[in-house]
């Protein structure tokens, strides 16, 4: 007897009706993890027993702020306040550290709605939401930065929570590129100071208000001091600084916060690189004011060797600190193109001592220079007669000259430098 016709049809039956209700089942389950922002607050499988739906109604536009008597501005009989936004910051990384940076942070803004009071105020503890998406149907505050290269939100890092008294806390992760601007005057020995101001966008200072959180981190900005990459490329970094300022746009004035990071940079590479081999070779230049004055080849070399090693010395310098002034003069290329100068003028001193004393070998007598310049004829009366004297007048007065402008150079860059600090 065939095995087929002797089993029953209930177990086939049973399993055709398993899998429709299993696939409900799946659907309800994911529509619950899914509409977290329109049912239970936090969709604790509905523990609270009331919707963000009901919570965030008609919530889209600023809240009026605290009703407090003695503050804000009288309307209706009640004292109406601006929206006040706690704002802190945590700077995670600081890279690329140059004319600019590139931050990641996170921004933490706090406010209190006093519309959410009815919904949440039963609430025992608060309720945090995090992800990819957030609650729309709530008003967020419009914070913009000012003054940056490029920006960029995370939508995976972010959470908003709701309290039981009515605030809400928004964290967001942001990565933006904003300006530093170093002191050229004193480069490289200032200090860099990167600025990061934010406002609202529409919102004027009467209905929207920036504070810095000072409760929650000291000074509203806190930054790592691991991973941030200062020390790595050569910077220190000083205490931030936080300011509340207010900013005129036409004819409306809004809320601003600003923060500025300052960065020391340290100078110990360029002295090593740039300072002393600049004043290496110029030293090294003066070696030809000693050779003898009739080793013209050896006095030649020597002359051309230095200038073309401080050439490059300060071409290298130009396009290593092209990123960090962009473009602008500093006391380095000052310095660089001062030695540069001392270089070549070793070099025409050469020049001069060996036509004088071609002179010299050709006349036997150089006392007196004639000029002709148009129809005029002047007599210049030299105070040298040979080549060797040329060499003599130049072993004082061009070293004389060069620690005359060092000891200038370097007194007024540190006056420059004891007023910056």
């Amino acid at each position: 007897m065939d095995r087929r016709n002797i089993s029953s049809p209930y177990p086939r039956r049973i399993v055709q009706l398993l899998f429709p209700c299993l696939f409900l089942l799946t659907e309800a389950i994911v529509m619950c993890d899914n509409q977290w922002s329109l049912e239970s607050v936090g969709c604790r499988c509905c523990s609270y027993g009331r919707s963000l739906e009901d919570i965030l109604t008609n919530t889209r536009t600023p809240p009026k702020g605290a009703f407090e008597p003695g503050n804000g501005t009288e309307k209706n009989g009640k004292w109406r306040l601006p929206a006040v936004i706690n704002v802190s910051i945590h700077i995670e990384t600081m890279r690329n550290i140059a004319s600019q940076v590139t931050l990641d942070f996170y921004i933490i803004q706090k406010w209190r709605d006093t519309r959410l009071l009815k919904a949440v105020g039963n609430l025992s503890e608060s309720v945090k939401i995090s992800g990819l998406v957030r609650p729309e149907p709530i008003w967020y505050p419009d914070t913009y930065f000012q003054l940056v290269h490029s920006l960029i939100y995370s939508a995976e890092e972010q959470s908003v929570e709701f309290l039981p008294t009515g605030y809400v806390e928004f964290i967001r992760k942001v990565r933006l590129v904003t300006p530093c601007a170093p002191n050229v005057l004193i480069f490289p020995f200032d200090i860099a100071t990167c600025s990061l101001q934010l406002s609202s966008f529409g919102n004027n200072i009467a209905t929207v208000r920036y504070i810095w959180d000072v409760e929650r981190t000291k000074n509203g900005v806190f930054v790592d001091p691991i991973n941030n990459d200062a020390d790595h490329i050569g910077f220190d970094l000083l205490p931030t600084e936080h300011l509340s300022v207010t900013c005129e746009y036409g004819p409306d004035n809004f809320s601003c916060l600003k923060a500025l990071v300052s960065l020391k940079r340290n100078y110990s590479s360029y002295i090593l690189q740039i300072y002393v081999p600049a004043l290496l070779l110029v030293i090294l230049s003066w070696l030809t004011f000693w050779v003898n004055i009739n080793a013209t080849p050896a006095r030649a070399s020597l002359s051309v060797t230095t200038v073309l090693s401080i050439l490059t010395l300060a071409t290298r310098n130009a396009s290593d600190n092209e990123k960090h002034v962009s473009g602008k003069v500093t006391a380095l290329d000052i310095y660089v193109y001062v030695c540069f100068a001392f270089v070549v003028t070793a070099m025409l001193e050469f020049s001069l001592s060996d036509f004088v004393s071609a002179k010299f070998a050709a006349k036997g007598s150089v006392d007196v220079l004639e000029c002709r310049q148009g129809f005029y004829k002047t007599k210049i009366k030299l105070l040298i007669s040979d080549g060797e004297s040329v060499n003599k007048v130049a072993r004082i007065l061009v070293p004389l000259s060069f620690l005359l402008f060092n000891i200038i150079y370097w007194l007024i860059l540190w006056i420059a430098i004891n007023n910056q600090q």
